[in-house]
């Protein structure tokens, strides 16, 4: 997981109006640092987090969660997006710490433009390397194969990158970028954490159901997993 996070690519932006809110530029520049399979997967993680608390609710009664995965598969994303929502707001913190409100607005102005939608679909790796391994496009990276990059783009549009980067703000963007990057990966390892233990339930549709399916846990006995089951209904009424 940790490798996935640390090659990963930016995702594609879709372009809506620039908000004059520092906070809102901040939270449309973090929600755009990640793929949206590494969204999915760290909603998975936070899955996985989850189910693990609930085995240990079921274990004080004496219920024995023997397919963790398929269990996972019942929670819902009101719940996985208790963790996707924390990893926003943390990480919108670090781009507001990082830049400032004139940089912030010209950042996202640049993310909203065709030309890093372009660049943010670019795989790095397959064009310098051959490889299929995403990673992240930073500006500086166009010294390397810059010849390659220039296939993607038309004249103008390379023209308003390589302005955007020896701007003030995009030196800025460039000498920061690496770190803020970086923090975000640790926030995304550690979002799921943001499902505190104390607040796991059993009391719930996802895990009444995921009880009456067969081969997700085991109990005693029938008549243990009746009575089970019968009891999670009745204090869901």
């Amino acid at each position: 997981m940790t490798k996935l996070f640390l090659t990963v690519g930016l995702v594609f932006c879709i372009a809506f109006k620039v908000s004059a809110s520092p906070e809102d530029d901040a939270r449309y520049i973090a929600s755009q640092f990640f793929l949206e399979e590494q969204i999915h997967e760290m909603r998975e993680n936070a899955s996985e987090y989850y189910v693990e608390y609930l085995a240990g609710l079921l274990n004080k009664h004496n219920v024995r969660l023997k397919d963790p995965e398929r269990l996972e598969g019942f929670v819902p994303e009101e719940i996985t997006d208790i963790a996707i929502d924390g990893y926003i707001n943390k990480s919108t913190q670090r781009v507001l710490d990082a830049f400032n409100a004139q940089q912030l607005s010209e950042i996202r102005t640049f993310y909203l433009t065709g030309t890093w939608r372009k660049l943010s679909l670019l795989n790095y790796e397959e064009l310098t390397t051959g490889k299929e391994e995403k990673t992240v496009i930073l500006p500086q990276d166009l010294g390397y194969e810059e010849y390659k990059i220039r296939q993607f783009l038309s004249p103008q549009e390379f023209q308003d990158f390589q302005e955007f980067v020896e701007s003030e703000t995009g030196k800025t963007f460039v000498e920061k970028y690496s770190e803020v990057h970086f923090l975000m990966v640790l926030d995304a390892i550690t979002a799921p954490m943001y499902l505190r233990r104390g607040e796991a339930t059993l009391r719930t549709e996802f895990v009444l159901d995921a009880l009456k399916t067969k081969g997700i846990f085991e109990f005693s006995n029938p008549i243990a997993r009746r009575d089970f089951i019968a009891k999670i209904e009745n204090e869901l009424q």
